[in-house]
């Protein structure tokens, strides 16, 4: 979960907390409009998702107030450029993030966690 108090003028006092499955579908949502590019489907067992990143999305909230950092695993398709294609991840990932969670510094660091063949089928 992730914790922000409301120290904006006006704001009521409390706590806002993401659970990890709305970051998840954000991250899941943003990715999903990328031709060649897709998440690391859940339970694949895939060596980086089982003991790296135990969640499909691992975030940290900064030390500076208003920062949030994603950890993304994806697969690129085969004989797709895959700097090209984390990139625009990354872009697509931040800007929905601050869209979604209004935090001003959304940080995505994509991991190429493999590749997969475009005629492979899968459900999110």
């Amino acid at each position: 979960m992730i914790q922000d108090g409301g120290a904006e003028p006006g704001a009521v006092r409390g706590r806002l907390k993401y659970a990890q499955p709305a970051l998840d579908r954000i991250a899941r949502r943003a990715t999903s409009r990328i031709v060649g590019l897709r998440m690391e489907p859940p339970g694949s067992g895939n060596l980086l998702e089982r003991l790296l990143l135990c969640n499909p999305v691992s975030w940290f909230f900064g030390r500076l107030r208003g920062e949030l950092s994603l950890d993304v695993p994806v697969q690129v398709a085969r004989g797709w450029r895959i700097p090209e294609l984390c990139k625009r991840a990354q872009a697509a990932i931040a800007e929905e993030a601050r869209r979604l969670t209004h935090y001003r510094r959304v940080v995505v660091n994509v991991h190429v966690s493999g590749t997969f063949s475009p005629d492979e089928s899968f459900e999110p």
